[in-house]
């Protein structure tokens, strides 16, 4: 029975995707399948992807149109049988002990986390990230950290998951929908394993939506934060979250801040509009934090 499943969403990453293979091929932990998803790409990446599926048992390919990444890790949940799922990004990589400690430690959990190094574009420095304790934690303990988005964050991309835990989860289509997804799956725990050991390598595109804010990403998270009141709001918990909810959104103001006065300072805008589009993201923001 296979214990693993990894779901890759791949669209147009042939640059970076032999990486992102090999690490996978040199996993310590065997018992695991890869479910690479190629959504409509149009440079190499599918016949890379091609190359490595015919030589290594257990993984498939499946090439879709072009439907954006959510569809994709839908499509590949639908399309594994792993009693846990992981997720990896395609142009990132991971260390070759990545499954065997992830899938240790979850023992007894639901969710298990790793921490991760960031590189950005083309340095060659790798940043190690500040991160959570290692240890178990509580479902609330977990969420608390999560919602305040310091020291763990909501990737998809360096955890461990129960498969059970994706029954009847909502997976939009927006800039950050890994906090709307990851706040839904925590919400559903009663444990969490985290290790401080570094086992994924997280890579930034410098012409990625993520380099640079804009207004778009400001939106998503506003709507994010959104989410997070409605949703705890249902469960009769926002009580309990509403300080880190608070925290999060004082993050918000700050970005919304800079973005309306970087088109500023660009004379993209005038100081008029950077004050009505600043005061109008404001009251979103305040509005979301309401009970």
């Amino acid at each position: 029975m296979i214990e693993v499943s990894v779901i890759l969403p791949v669209y147009n990453r042939a640059k970076f995707l032999s990486r992102t293979l090999k690490s996978l091929e040199n996993q310590v932990f065997k018992n695991f399948e890869l479910i690479v998803i190629d959504d409509g790409s149009k440079d190499a990446s599918c016949e890379i992807a091609k190359n490595f599926c015919k030589k290594n048992k257990n993984w498939k390919l499946f090439k879709l149109k072009h439907q954006g990444v959510s569809y994709a890790r839908s499509f590949g949940i639908k399309n594994s049988v792993g009693k846990y799922i992981s997720f990896v990004d395609s142009d990132d990589y991971v260390e070759p002990d990545f499954l065997q400690i992830l899938h240790e430690n979850i023992k007894n959990c639901q969710i298990s986390i790793c921490n991760y190094k960031k590189q950005v574009g083309s340095s060659k420095i790798s940043k190690n990230m500040f991160f959570h304790k290692s240890g178990v934690f509580s479902r609330n303990q977990i969420l608390k950290s999560l919602i305040s988005d310091i020291s763990l964050k909501s990737f998809l991309w360096n955890k461990l998951f129960e498969r059970s835990l994706f029954d009847d989860i909502i997976m939009p289509q927006m800039c950050f929908e890994d906090k709307i997804i990851c706040l839904q799956l925590f919400s559903k725990i009663q444990k969490c394993s985290v290790t401080r050991k570094k086992l994924y390598n997280y890579y930034v595109n410098e012409t990625s939506l993520t380099w640079e804010m804009n207004e778009q990403i400001l939106n998503d998270y506003i709507k994010y934060s959104e989410f997070l009141k409605e949703f705890f709001n249902k469960k009769k918990e926002y009580k309990t979250f509403s300080f880190r909810h608070t925290f999060f959104c004082m993050h918000i103001f700050t970005l919304a801040f800079k973005v309306f006065f970087s088109k500023y300072k660009k004379k993209e805008i005038n100081i008029n509009i950077f004050f009505k589009s600043f005061f109008k993201s404001c009251k979103r923001i305040i509005r979301s934090m309401r009970i």
